[in-house]
């Protein structure tokens, strides 16, 4: 019997400047060598990533999320039906929910060597429900494991509803994964103050240094060191409020770590755009995790296998323009 993993959580379509070397201010401009549009979205990334890194493994990858009925939302249901995306919705002719007379999800991506930033209208992400709609219901009732993605992007993530739907799955065997992204509105709690609650029911959670050091200034969480932002004190503060959770920190060149060990990508790589390198490297941590879940290895070693695929996933991405384009392969892990 297959396998499936569920990832929920958003969409976008990006447009992408690459090669920014600063940000223009009020009334300024700025030329880059190169701009391009692609489907986007941290989580519907990270799906498209797993759909392709496991074609030809027993396990099917579902996207649940929503675009809008527009232009940009056909082009999206197309290049996710080609990457190979389970068809859940409408019924089995779609692999995304479409929301009726409402945009697609847009993205402005302004791409540094080192770093990025972003202008995002959420659209459809904040027009769909999947704790409201049977499809979607039905689709997560169906996976082995969900990784919930794009957090404060999507208003659904953040509701009392969704909350319990997570528990309610839990108590059939389903195991879950976070990676919150950046909250573009600053609170770090979620609309409804129920980010703490949510994280107290994963099985992991993926941030990054970023994202852990706000979590915890937000939510009030004891830190021993408040002055730092190194990685493993980070872990140990989140394990130490979430002691169920695995906590694995993004450290970006560094790689990845845990409150107990870190793991250093292999090799050095040539930088051309970082923009979903986190997507990158979740997509490689879960396909492993995935894969290996029934191993009689200890948890440890098939965390570090995890990490080490992870780092190289993210490692690959950075090198490409743009944060899916094209998406990882099974040979290029190494899985």
């Amino acid at each position: 019997m297959k396998q499936r993993i569920g990832i929920v959580g958003d969409l976008y379509y990006d447009i992408s400047a690459c090669g920014l070397k600063s940000l223009p201010g009020w009334g300024e401009d700025r030329v880059v060598d190169q701009m391009a549009t692609s489907l986007g979205g941290s989580a519907c990334n990270t799906a498209r990533h797993c759909s392709t890194i496991l074609k030809g493994k027993d396990v099917e990858v579902a996207f649940i999320g929503a675009v809008g009925d527009d232009d940009i939302g056909k082009i999206s249901l197309t290049t996710m039906a080609d990457d190979g995306l389970l068809k859940w919705a409408h019924d089995g002719n779609s692999p995304a929910h479409i929301c009726k007379n409402s945009s697609t999800g847009l993205c402005i991506v302004l791409s540094g060597q080192h770093d990025r930033a972003f202008i995002s209208s959420n659209a459809a992400n904040d027009n769909f429900s999947p704790a409201a709609d049977p499809e979607a219901l039905a689709v997560l009732k169906s996976c082995s494991h969900i990784h919930i993605h794009g957090y404060f992007n999507c208003s659904f993530l953040q509701t009392p509803e969704f909350l319990s739907l997570v528990k309610s799955l839990k108590t059939t065997g389903i195991t879950f994964s976070l990676d919150t992204q950046f909250d573009a509105e600053g609170t770090w709690v979620g609309k409804n103050g129920l980010l703490k609650d949510l994280i107290s029911e994963m099985d992991m959670f993926l941030p990054n240094e970023i994202e852990a050091t706000n979590i915890i200034k937000h939510n009030s969480i004891p830190i021993t060191d408040s002055n730092t932002t190194d990685g493993i004190h980070l872990c140990k503060a989140l394990k130490a409020s979430f002691p169920s959770v695995e906590v694995i920190v993004k450290i970006g060149e560094k790689g990845c770590t845990t409150p107990d060990f870190s793991v250093s990508p292999q090799h050095s790589v040539e930088v051309k755009d970082t923009t979903g390198a986190g997507d990158g490297f979740d997509a490689g941590f879960l396909c492993s995790w995935v894969i290996n879940r029934d191993s009689s290895k200890d948890l440890q070693t098939r965390l570090q296998s995890a990490m080490t695929v992870g780092n190289k996933s993210g490692g690959i991405t950075v090198t490409r323009l743009g944060a899916c384009n094209p998406p990882l392969t099974c040979d290029e892990v190494g899985i």
